[in-house]
This record gives C-alpha cells, structure tokens and sequence, in this order.
C-alpha cells in the first residue's frame, strides 16, 4: 500500500504541476539576458564567449532573412582572401543590415559598374549586436577580411536597457563537459525545473532590466572611435550611419516598453536622437564620414511604406531605399571617377 502512496504523491507532487505547465506552454530556457535574444531564443544561436551569441553557420534561410554562410553571417559564400580586382565593403551592424540591404547595395554597384572591378558586400551584421559586438568583430576580422570600404550602423540595441550588466561586463559561461550536457538534457524536458528556474530569477530581479542601457554613452562613443580609428591605420575608409525609426513621426510602439526595452516612449526617442548625435560627433572628430540617414528618411511623408510597425526594421521598399541611398553615397564619394561609361 506503501508503495501506491508514495506513486500517488509523487504524480502530485511532480508528474501533474509537470503536465499543467506542458498544457499552459510555459518554457524558460537558460542564456545570458538580454532585451533581445532572450533566453529562449538561445536555442537558435550559436554560444560565442565573446560575441555571447552567433548564428548557426550554414543554415538556411529562415522568415524571409538570407541564408547563413560557413563564418555563421547571413550571405553567400565568399572567399576570405579578397581575390583580384574585387572592391570589398564591409557591413558592420544589427538586424536592420541583417534584414539583406548590403546584398542589394552590391547589385546597384555592380550595375553601375558593369565593367573594370567587381562588388562584393560582406555582411557581418547580426540582430541583437551592440556596438561592443561590432568592436571585436572589427578586431577579428578587419585585417582578414581585406575590405576596401566600411560601413557601420549600430544605436539600437546599445540604447536599449540592459539585463544584469551592460555588455562590456558581461560574460558567458559555455560547457563542454559530459556532467553539464546531461544535466542540460534534463533541463531541457522539464518544465518544473524551468518555471523555478523563472521565478528564482524573477524574485532575485535578474528578469528585469536594470537603471543602464546596454553600452553607456560613452563607450558606444569609444567604440565608434576604436573602430575607425582600426581601419583607418589601414588606410580603408568608414561610413558611420546614423539609423532612421519612423519613431519621430508615427510614435514608439508599446511594445517596445512592455518587453523593456525601454523605460518610457519618451525615454526612448531621447536615446535613439542622443546616440545618432553621438555618431554624428565623432566623425566629425576625426573627419570621418557619416551618411545620416535619421534625417534624410524620417523627414520622408511616406514612412509606413518604409519601416515596419516596430518603427525600426524595413519594409521591402524601405530596404530598397536605403540600399539606393547608400550606393549613391558611396558613388558619390569613392567611385563616380571610375565609372565606366554606358
């Protein structure tokens, strides 16, 4: 009888809540916080001890996002030694460069050119980075990758608040070993252990963001500044963009507060204007270039054909405007001597 006792409590105690949570679709996976990727979403990334997070490398393309290399960056293949005759651009950003627009920036320059050098776009942006991502990936690759041309556009998520630490303080913990695999495993198949796993974090207040964005004002600054001052010691010129947001016009979706991305909508539009002036600021500085797009796009009528509603990320016709305008930029500045003509 004994036995059938203690059954039944054990399906009480364990077995029920477990099929209650399954039933209620409740999940908490483990990953370092922040506003975007959240835990969860870890399942789908690649753990990187320095960048926190890459994308699986050759994956295939995923909700109208391109497929992703053998480097673990969305785009076509290419071969990491530039080969001759090719004039390289390098895209350092978040997921609106994510979104494809250098792909297209390629295909206009290459139909502008149609003889003499060829265009490849290399785009190194990935949803959820920081300016503080974009500084070690210049550091990682920017010798490697020989490119003739950089573009930077960051902002948003280093304005966004920030979940435990800000990002330059950060630090993830991957193991490798048999013990951590397996109790991952079972982590992975119980609810009950991820609902307390949930709340313990929630009480302790890691759930929240803390009183700081993810890079302080004055290290997105530094971190602008080391990557331009990295390509200029070889002689590569850098476009800092300033990021539009149809925020100005049309409002800051609620969405943004709720999820805590930010603390308020007007805290949010004091961010995005601070961190473009920012950008602003330190091209000038150093005499760089900066193709400010904040000004030129959110003075536009036509915003809701250009951004999707969250404000930030592009529309179809909106990538296709901005790709046209960064090649004009880049017509304009490097390349109308040599064009061929047709």
């Amino acid at each position: 009888m004994s036995v059938f006792i203690s059954l039944a409590i054990l399906n009480i105690v364990l077995a029920t809540p477990e099929l209650a949570l399954r039933a209620a679709d409740i999940t908490y996976e483990t990953g370092i916080q922040f506003g975007y990727p959240r835990p969860s979403q870890f399942l789908e990334l690649v753990p990187d001890k320095d960048l926190f997070w890459k994308l699986p490398p050759n994956s295939s393309s995923v909700n109208s996002m391109p497929p992703v290399n053998s480097l673990g960056f969305y785009g076509k293949e290419f071969q990491v030694s530039k080969p001759p005759g090719v004039y390289r651009l390098m895209f350092l950003g978040d997921s609106v460069p994510a979104q494809g627009y250098p792909q297209t920036v390629e295909t206009f320059l290459n139909w502008l050119h149609p003889s003499g050098m060829r265009f490849e776009s290399i785009n190194l942006a990935v949803g959820g980075y920081s300016s503080y991502q974009g500084r070690l990936l210049a550091d990682k690759y920017g010798k490697t990758l020989q490119p003739d041309l950089v573009l930077v556009s960051y902002g948003w998520n280093d304005h966004w608040q920030a979940y435990g630490q800000i990002d330059s303080r950060k630090a993830i913990n991957i193991e490798h070993s048999l013990l951590h695999k397996t109790v991952d495993l079972i982590y992975r198949h119980s609810r009950i252990l991820q609902w307390l796993l949930h709340a313990e974090l929630w009480l302790r207040g890691a759930e929240h963001p803390i009183a700081q964005v993810r890079v302080p004002l004055d290290e997105y600054r530094n971190n602008l500044t080391h990557i331009g001052d990295l390509f200029a010691a070889m002689n590569v010129p850098v476009i800092f963009i300033a990021p539009p947001t149809s925020y100005y016009v049309l409002g800051v979706p609620d969405y943004y507060i709720k999820r805590g991305f930010a603390a308020s909508k007007e805290k949010a539009l004091e961010l995005h204007k601070a961190y473009n002036q920012a950008v602003r600021e330190v091209a000038e500085s150093r005499h760089w270039l900066v193709l400010d797009l904040e000004q030129e796009i959110g003075s536009l009528r036509n915003l809701s054909d250009i951004f999707l509603t969250d404000g930030i990320h592009l529309t179809p016709n909106g990538r296709a405007l901005l790709a046209q305008r960064i090649t004009e930029f880049i017509d304009e500045k490097f390349l109308i001597p040599h064009r061929a003509v047709h």
